[in-house]
């Protein structure tokens, strides 16, 4: 009893302001802290030190990882057969297997063609090689159906393609090694990057990252695994987003591999659907492929369908919208994507590396590098846990981009300025998610109980204009755009589109429903609601 009545005395008996502790408090205390501060000092002097040796290996492996992916290895040339689950059957032709077989192609088989999907749906771990060779089985049909069918389309009529059998032969070749690359550029986990990866670089920004980096890598690590007759130059420029200069067959490959209705789009759609095991994706590629045609008007030649096509083209319109709703943008991936993210970006600027190295590793090598840098940061280990455990996060609030709220429309007035993507993207998530941690009271070391997932920079609404269908007009052919063809398509799709024009706010799951009630008290403050 004489040793529990002085503390019971400070407890009980002190102002309204202020407890004082008793001489007894005092030693008790100065016995239990003796050396705890020196020790502290010590700890804190050792971890320190840890990080800036783990800092140059963690650098250096990053570089090895990449560096492995760029040199080509010697093989035998040979035509290559691949059973598909969706397709049946794809082939790489014995001229396109240096290419295929380059490092850098085979990186695609460690990456995830829908990044963090499967914490969702499971079975949806299927690799970005296995649609890109989707993609090269898709474009021999399409373009040995055009050259079957032997017509080209104009304002004056139709006409006989005529191409030698040889230059048909080098025209598909040219198509399927377009197939073989579009998709080399993506980081890892594919698309989960774009934003930080894109917008980085505030002087000099990439809207569309992977389409940069597959150019770039084609220029200058793949161009010596091309055969004679596809022509690196050309190839370039059909990969470049901007496709003005383009002209004749090269403009029709250019869209069968990046357009609205392309051959990219018709095997994401089937291959991700099935292996989600997801009932909307798009089911009609053979009538496409089908009424695929070549328009020509002055030196071009356009990718064009043949009227009517209604039913299949909003099929595959749809289709893509009803799978960003439920598995694109499914909640659970996008705030494992914005976890992703914060990671990454947390790994660069710790250890100083190299964007371009960070790019070419792949999905194992980035969280390996991750799991090495989470020491010493309780953050970065809590988050790092929540992506390998499936540990989720739960939306408590969204708002729509086009909300009055002020500080929205002040999101929305920067995001496509000159040098401002990085602040839209990168950086206001960032401090977003601080400031509803501290606004709800979780403290600044519990922000990472927060997440703030922003809307991609893509997201419109209905764009799809570029898309042709070939009507008769006359004695001769005019190729329209869709929403003027069938007007009633830009309806449906925008249906769709609105509900992925929002800005979302996750809390953890862990978190109790008081601190939740919080979140959303503090997002709602911050964003206004609809």
């Amino acid at each position: 009893m004489e040793v529990t009545e002085p503390i019971l005395e400070i407890h009980v008996k002190g102002t309204s302001r202020q407890v004082f502790p008793t001489d007894f408090l005092r030693n008790l205390i100065s016995k239990l802290t003796a050396g705890k501060l020196e020790e502290y000092n010590v700890l804190k002097s050792e971890l320190d030190a840890l990080r800036e040796l783990q800092r140059e290996p963690i650098a250096t492996l990053c570089k090895r990882f990449a560096e492995s992916w760029k040199k080509s290895k010697p093989h035998v040339p040979m035509l290559l057969h691949s059973a598909d689950p969706v397709w049946g059957q794809a082939s790489v032709d014995q001229e396109l297997s240096a290419l295929f077989s380059h490092p850098l192609l085979q990186r695609l088989n460690f990456i995830r063609q829908l990044s963090f999907a499967y914490l969702v749906f499971p079975s949806a771990t299927h690799s970005r090689l296995s649609h890109t060779l989707g993609v090269c089985r898709l474009v021999e049909t399409a373009m040995s159906t055009v050259f079957r069918k032997d017509v080209i389309y104009s304002r004056a009529g139709s006409r006989p393609i005529g191409l030698r059998t040889t230059d048909v032969r080098k025209l598909i070749l040219t198509a399927k090694a377009a197939a073989l690359v579009h998709d080399v550029g993506h980081a890892p986990f594919g698309h989960a990057l774009d934003r930080f990866i894109g917008f980085l670089d505030a002087g000099n920004p990439h809207v569309y990252p992977d389409k940069y980096y597959s150019k770039l890598y084609l220029r200058t690590l793949l161009r010596d695994c091309l055969p004679p007759a596809v022509e690196m130059g050309r190839l370039a420029a059909m990969l470049d987003p901007d496709t003005t200069e383009l002209t004749g067959w090269d403009n029709f490959i250019s869209a069968l591999i990046d357009s609205p209705l392309d051959l990219d789009r018709m095997d994401f759609l089937s291959r991700d659907a099935h292996m989600s095991g997801l009932a909307m994706g798009f089911n009609c590629v053979e009538a496409l492929l089908e009424r695929m045609c070549p328009f020509e008007e002055d030196d071009q030649i356009y990718l064009a369908f043949e009227h009517p096509c209604s039913a299949y083209v909003e099929d595959l319109l749809s289709s893509r919208e009803k799978m960003y709703v439920n598995c694109y943008e499914e909640p659970r991936k996008l705030a494992a994507e914005r976890v992703f993210t914060r990671l990454v970006e947390s790994l660069v600027a710790r250890n100083a590396l190299a964007i371009q190295d960070v790019i070419l590793t792949t999905d194992d090598q980035i969280l390996s590098l991750i799991a090495q840098a989470t020491v010493g940061s309780r953050q970065e280990l809590e988050l790092l846990n929540a992506l390998l455990h499936n540990v989720p996060y739960v939306e408590v609030h969204n708002v729509d981009i086009d909300s009055d709220d002020p500080r929205v429309k002040s999101w929305n007035s920067i995001r496509d300025k000159p040098g401002m993507g990085k602040r839209a993207y990168v950086d206001e998530p960032t401090s977003w998610e601080r400031a509803i941690a501290a606004a709800a009271k979780l403290g600044e070391e519990e922000s990472w109980q927060v997440l703030a997932v922003v809307p991609e920079h893509k997201v419109r609404k209905y764009a799809e204009v570029e898309a042709l269908i070939l009507v008769r007009d006359g004695a001769g052919f005019t190729a329209s755009p869709v929403s003027q063809v069938y007007p009633e398509i830009e309806d449906i799709v925008n249906g769709f589109r609105s509900q992925r024009r929002k800005f979302r706010v996750f809390a953890h799951s862990a978190l109790n429903a008081t601190q939740k009630d919080a979140v959303r008290a503090a997002a709602r403050d911050l964003f206004g609601s609809d």
